[in-house]
């Protein structure tokens, strides 16, 4: 179960990243430095650190974008993780319901057995 956490999560973190980088590839002003342009296009905390050293004018117009791309990012796999979830629920659902629950019978062998004990 861990794996597939894991193995979710860091998928998840591809779609996220691969969205970013590709929304801020094109929003990354012309006159940048090579090396703030570089931290821009990596993550949204690059972009904050290479805006940190830029003036005013410019860390706005670099982080502006950043953070829009990031946000796009988050959306998408805010979604992707509510439709999994709906189909995983309507799975579970289909395929668990020719079940009987019987949380009822371990409830009466429960109090039964208290009621020996007093």
């Amino acid at each position: 179960m861990e794996f597939g956490i894991a193995l979710g999560v860091a998928i998840l973190g591809v779609v996220g990243t691969t969205i970013y980088r590709s929304e801020v590839s094109g929003t990354v002003p012309a006159e940048m430095p090579v090396a703030a342009a570089d931290l821009t296009r990596d993550t949204l905390a690059g972009a904050a650190a290479a805006a940190d050293g830029l003036t005013d004018p410019l860390g706005i117009a670099l982080l502006g974008p950043a953070r829009e791309a990031f946000t796009t990012g988050l959306n998408v796999v805010a979604v992707i993780c509510a439709l999994t979830a709906a189909v995983l629920a309507y799975l579970a659902a289909a395929l668990l319901r020719h079940l009987r629950a019987t949380a009822g019978t371990d409830d009466q062998t429960h109090n039964t057995c208290r009621r020996s004990d007093s």
